[in-house]
């Protein structure tokens, strides 16, 4: 059974800010300093970004906040939006996450939506 994407497509579209997917992948080894370089590709596309509301909580918890964002499966040019994965970056507003899980939502064996955790 197929799931109706727009209601939830057109909310984040008209509610949520335009996000910056940052890919990080390796580079080339440079052997005069001993590391590995990065290249940067970045990604534009429209997300939802929330606080996480920690739960059974005890005297000894220890409270992390992280974020949970949704984006879109699109790129705001239409395009399919790359597959975020741990340690790229998410730029939120005015300040950059780093993505450590991700869950593709998908419908029909097509991805509609990333669900992604910081």
């Amino acid at each position: 059974m197929a799931f109706n994407t727009y209601p939830t497509n057109y909310f984040i579209r008209q509610h949520g800010p335009i996000m910056t997917l940052r890919k990080r992948e390796s580079g080339e080894y440079d052997v005069e300093t001993g590391s590995v370089n990065f290249v940067e590709n970045e990604y534009s596309v429209y997300g939802y970004s929330s606080k996480t509301i920690p739960s059974s909580l005890t005297g000894q918890s220890v409270v992390v906040n992280g974020r949970v964002i949704f984006l879109i499966s699109k790129q705001t040019n239409g395009e399919d939006l790359p597959a975020p994965v741990v340690n790229d970056q998410i730029d939120v507003d005015d300040f950059t996450v780093n993505v450590t899980e991700v869950d593709a939502v998908k419908s029909n064996g097509k991805v509609i939506y990333y669900l992604i955790k910081t």
